[in-house]
């Protein structure tokens, strides 16, 4: 009977030894580690958590109803502006040309009135709607990093408001871009309605309205080593905030 109870309390001591000692690794690693292993540990949960953020914002922002008037130009002139197709590398200026036109209910900018140039700055827009307010271009460098949850809530204000918002987006399909541009003019449940410039031929704006998601898009630009979530869109002038020097 005792040397029974022996070897149980032998077997119960081997098997605590044996699931300590990962434990004890990990720690001693640590240790020869110094505070290089510290730092990296910090900046991975660091990273993690800014992700679960991310995450919970976006998540906030599509449970939240879009309260939308349907009388403001972006949606009256859906089916007055003429859809314009990129050049290379132009799908940012494309988008904004369509902006500035659907605001308009005119076909008065184009790519080259744009400059032609893959980086335009909107800042510089400033032009009187179909409803008689004077807009201002707003802009939000692509050097900025940004957060997904800051380009949901201004995706929101503006399409609540009945003003076209420019977004970058990337795709999630492998060997697919992962920067450019597209014009967002609604969201419908949990899934913003989208005109792509380097999609279609011909027609009004209206005739381009496709998901986000059926193109197999998400939101930021994937080029740089973290996700840059920008924008660009427009506001009433008197509401225009001065850029930060």
């Amino acid at each position: 009977m005792k040397r029974k109870l022996y070897r149980t309390l032998c077997a119960l001591l081997a098997l605590s030894l044996l699931l300590s000692a990962p434990v004890r690794a990990d720690r001693d690693a640590g240790k020869a580690a110094g505070p290089s292993f510290l730092f990296r540990t910090i900046r991975a949960l660091e990273a993690e958590t800014a992700a679960r953020q991310a995450h919970a914002q976006r998540k906030t922002a599509l449970r939240r109803p879009l309260a939308v008037d349907k009388h403001t130009p972006l949606y009256t002139n859906l089916s007055a502006v003429q859809y314009i197709h990129q050049y290379p590398h132009t799908c940012k200026a494309t988008s904004a040309a369509m902006a500035a036109n659907l605001l308009q209910g005119t076909d008065d900018y184009s790519i080259c009135r744009m400059g032609l140039e893959e980086c335009v700055n909107t800042e510089w827009l400033r032009f009187t709607g179909s409803d008689g307010t004077v807009y201002a271009g707003v802009y939000g460098f692509d050097e900025e990093r940004g957060s997904a949850g800051e380009l949901y809530a201004a995706i929101d204000r503006a399409l609540a408001t009945g003003i076209p918002i420019v977004a970058g987006i990337h795709s999630l399909r492998p060997g697919y871009t992962q920067h450019h541009w597209v014009l967002v003019v609604g969201r419908v449940g949990r899934d913003y309605m989208i005109v792509d410039p380097a999609y279609g031929e011909g027609g009004m704006v209206g005739d381009h309205l496709v998901p986000l998601s059926r193109l197999r898009y998400t939101f930021g630009l994937n080029d740089y080593p973290s996700p840059h979530y920008v924008y660009m869109t427009f506001a009433p002038a008197e509401e225009e905030t001065a850029p930060e020097e």
